[in-house]
């Protein structure tokens, strides 16, 4: 609210006489605005005719403007039209609608400027706000077969009413899903639909799964879609990760490998270093990650150490056994 639009009108005297008492109003009925009508004043003329005058194919240009208000902003839009009102040498009255001279105005419904078009100029509002996901998760370092809860918070740092709010939650493979409840909206599948949240609001929706393989799993939430303008979108993806052990058994090892084009990748156990590469294999048990110029997957908070745990994998040997019952 308090930003302005200012309009420019052109009058163009396409008759065959000079018109005097030129004048050009806002329509109070067709203006959608809930702010104080424009009143537009008198610029120039093409030929130099003053205010209220022009003389036969000379157009005038009128000015005005109106400062948006915070229920304009709710709306998304402000439409208006206006009047050009003249007097013909003999006392005879022309007026004129205003017709829309933007192409891309949703209002167009033929050609902009149209001498017999009576198109709305149309401004369309930004509506600006700013929506922020954050997502959680409660133990990042569960076993297979644990059951894991996610928090995502959603957000509304204004500095507008934000409507119609949709996040999506995909399921990753290897979870599978125990419960989802949102304290706000409602959830279809992957998708968490908020109806709205007014400024410094927020909706929070707790995800419990169930951990069915090994690795490293990632969720991610972002924001699909909301009816204003998102005017911060590095803050509209989160994500979180768990990290459940890998089993290896005697002389077995796990390659692990960075990103392609990751350099001077350096690998670390237990926060010491082992090696380095863009891959590595892990033989010992312990918790591995790396860094790299790029600097570290887990700069985000978005990923997880690589947790390998040992167990017996031996299979038990059958020998063949004789008995023989004896007295």
């Amino acid at each position: 609210a308090g930003d302005i639009i200012t309009y420019s009108y052109d009058v163009t005297n396409t008759g065959n006489v000079p018109l005097t008492s030129v004048s050009v109003v806002e329509s109070a009925t067709s203006f959608s605005g809930t702010g104080t009508l424009p009143s537009p004043t008198f610029v120039s003329a093409t030929l130099a005719s003053p205010a209220g005058s022009l003389k036969v194919g000379e157009k005038a240009t009128y000015s005005a403007t109106y400062a948006i208000t915070a229920p304009d902003i709710a709306a998304g839009k402000v439409d208006n039209s206006a009047f050009a009102n003249g007097l013909s040498p003999k006392n005879v009255a022309v007026k004129d609608t205003s017709d829309s001279k933007n192409p891309a105005d949703y209002n167009e419904t033929g050609n902009p400027s149209d001498p017999t078009g009576k198109d709305k100029t149309g401004t369309q509002l930004t509506n600006p706000t700013d929506i922020s996901v954050k997502k959680v998760v409660t133990n990042p370092a569960p076993n297979k077969g644990d059951q894991i809860t996610y928090t995502i918070v959603v957000k509304n740092n204004g500095p507008n009413h934000a409507t119609n709010i949709l996040i999506t939650d995909p399921m990753p493979a290897g979870i599978s899903l125990v419960s989802s409840t949102p304290n706000k909206g409602s959830v279809s599948l992957s998708q968490w639909s908020i109806p709205s949240l007014l400024v410094g609001d927020s909706a929070t929706l707790i995800v419990v799964v169930i951990a069915n393989s090994e690795g490293i799993l990632t969720n991610t939430a972002s924001l699909l879609s909301v009816d204003q303008t998102d005017s911060n979108p590095n803050n509209n993806i989160s994500s979180a990760c768990v990290s459940i052990p890998m089993v290896i058994c005697n002389n077995e090892g796990i390659e692990l490998s960075a990103p392609v084009g990751f350099t001077n990748v350096v690998w670390t156990k237990d926060n010491q270093i082992v090696g380095s590469g863009i891959n590595f294999k892990a033989i010992q048990t312990g918790s591995y990650s790396f860094t790299a110029d790029q600097g570290s997957t887990c700069k985000t908070g978005a990923c997880c150490p690589v947790r390998i745990i040992s167990e017996n994998c031996c299979q038990p040997i059958c020998i063949p056994i004789t008995t023989r019952k004896i007295k």
